[in-house]
C-alpha cells in the first residue's frame, strides 16, 4: 500500500539492494505542540533509533509524546520559559527565538557531527536553513524538509516563500497536498510524499459494542484533535447530537485546544453532557481507541489525518469528511464513510448507517484495521532511511525536484 503513495520517486525511496541503510546521525525539529506534525516527528525520532540511527529531537521544550519516545533521544530543549507543550502551532517566531534555534542547531550539528537536519513544518524552521548553511560552510549537513497541513494551506502572511529553495529535499505527507504545495509555492515539481505512520503493536484492536466481551451495550463514538478551528469540532457535536436522537451512543473527547470549551458547553447545553466525557491528551491514545467504535472527525482540511490512521489500526469505523489526505488514506465504503464537508446531516446518517448495520460495521472494522498495517514504522522508516543516505553529504545531493 506504501508505493502508492511513491509513484513518480520509485528511484529515490525504492531500495536498491538488501542490505540496510548505513548509520546516519539525524537531527529532527519540530514543534512543542499537540498535533500530527509533533507526533511525527517524536516516532521518527523513536524508530530511527531503534533501527541503530544517532538522533537528536529539538523542539522549544519537551514535545508531547509516550516517555519511551522522548527517553530513547537525544532531546534538546531551547532556553525558555515555557515548560509545556501548547495546543496551536506558532508558526511566526520572533527574530531572537530563530536566532536561538539556529544556534542550537548549530551546536547540535557539530558536537554530533550531524549528516542530516529534517524539520517537521516549514513555518518558522525553514528561515533558519540559510543562515546554518552559511555559518557552518562545508560542515553543512543535508536538509529536509516535510510540510504539514497548515504550512500549505495557511502560510503565515507576508512570509517569503522562496525560503524553501534553501532546503535539499522537501517532502509531504499526502499527494493532494503536495500538489497544493508545488501550486502554492511555485516549485518546480511536486514534494516527495511519504506517510505518516503509526506502530501497530501501540494500538490493540477495540471489541465491537455488541461483543458481551467488551462489557457496554451502547456504540461509543471518539473525537481526536487539538481542537483548533480547522477541525470544525462543533460540528462534531452537531453531528453526535443528530446521532443521539436516533440512537443512544457515548462521546469521548481526546485531546485539548481553544474550541473544546466552546463544545463542552453546547453539549451542556442540550443535555447530552452526561454521555460526553472529556478525556484531555492522552500520551497512550491506543488504549483509548480500543475503548471504542467509530471515530468522527469535521475537519475542513487534512493533509494526512493522523488520527484516523490511529483509529484504523485499532479497528475503528471513521466517519469523516472527504478532504486532502484524508481520501488517500481511507477509501469511502470499505475503510472509511465520508460526507461532505459541512455536512451535519449527512455525518450523522453515515455514524447511523454503520452502527445500525452490524455485517457492514464488522467488515469496515477489518478492513480498516488491514489498510492501516500497511502505513507502519517498519515500512515507512525504510523510505525515510533511503532518502537521508541519498541526500547525505559526500553523497549527490537530493534536489527537491528529483524524480
Amino acid at each position: 500500500m506504501l508505493r502508492e503513495y511513491c509513484t513518480g520517486h520509485h528511484d529515490v525511496l525504492a531500495r536498491e539492494d538488501g542490505h540496510e541503510p548505513a548509520r546516519v546521525s539525524v537531527a529532527l525539529i519540530c514543534h512543542a505542540s499537540l498535533g500530527g506534525s509533533s507526533r511525527v516527528a517524536t516516532r521518527l525520532a523513536y524508530g530511527l533509533e531503534q533501527r541503530g540511527h544517532a538522533v537528536s529531537l529539538i523542539a522549544d521544550s519537551p514535545p508531547p509524546a509516550p516517555a519511551k519516545e522522548l527517553s530513547a533521544v537525544r532531546l534538546e530543549t531551547l532556553e525558555s520559559d515555557k515548560h509545556r507543550w501548547t495546543t496551536v502551532i506558532e508558526p511566526t517566531w520572533e527574530p531572537w527565538r530563530l536566532d536561538a534555534l539556529a544556534r542550537r542547531v548549530e551546536s547540535v550539528v557539530r558536537r554530533n557531527r550531524v549528516q542530516i537536519v529534517h524539520y517537521h513544518y516549514a513555518w518558522p524552521f525553514a528561515h533558519v536553513v540559510q543562515r546554518l548553511k552559511a555559518r557552518l560552510g562545508a560542515n553543512a549537513p543535508a536538509f529536509v524538509g516535510t510540510l504539514h497541513g497548515t504550512d500549505v494551506t495557511h502560510p503565515p502572511a507576508g512570509v517569503p516563500h522562496a525560503v524553501l529553495d534553501e532546503t535539499d529535499v522537501v517532502t509531504c505527507v499526502s499527494h493532494r497536498y503536495a500538489r497544493l504545495a508545488r501550486a502554492r509555492f511555485g516549485l518546480a515539481a511536486d514534494p516527495i510524499v511519504i506517510p505518516n505512520f503509526i506502530d501497530p503493536g501501540d494500538f490493540p484492536l477495540s471489541r465491537d459494542f455488541t461483543d458481551p466481551s467488551a462489557g457496554r451495550s451502547r456504540p461509543r463514538i471518539v473525537h481526536v484533535s487539538n481542537f483548533r478551528r480547522i477541525k470544525n469540532p462543533d460540528d462534531v457535536g452537531r453531528i453526535f447530537l443528530a446521532l443521539r436522537e436516533r440512537l443512544p451512543a457515548e462521546l469521548w473527547l481526546v485531546g485539548e485546544g481553544p474550541e473544546l470549551a466552546s463544545l463542552a458547553s453546547m453539549l451542556d447545553a442540550e443535555g447530552a453532557g452526561d454521555d460526553v466525557r472529556l478525556l484531555g491528551y492522552q500520551a497512550d491514545v491506543g488504549s483509548v481507541l480500543a475503548e471504542c467504535d467509530l471515530l468522527l472527525m469535521a475537519s475542513a482540511e487534512e493533509s494526512f489525518c493522523l488520527a484516523a490512521l490511529e483509529a484504523m489500526a485499532c479497528g475503528l469505523c471513521v466517519v469523516a469528511p472527504a478532504v486532502g489526505g484524508l481520501t488517500e488514506l481511507a477509501q469511502h465504503g470499505r475503510t472509511a464513510m465520508f460526507f461532505e464537508p459541512g455536512d451535519t446531516a449527512g455525518g450523522a446518517r453515515a455514524a447511523l448507517r454503520l452502527l445500525t448495520h452490524h455485517r457492514r460495521r464488522l467488515a469496515m472494522r477489518a478492513h480498516a484495521a488491514e489498510r492501516a498495517r500497511s502505513f507502519s514504522t517498519w515500512s515507512v522508516l525504510q523510505h525515510y532511511e533511503t532518502l537521508y543516505r541519498t541526500a547525505a553529504p559526500g553523497q549527490l545531493r537530493l534536489a527537491r525536484q528529483a524524480v
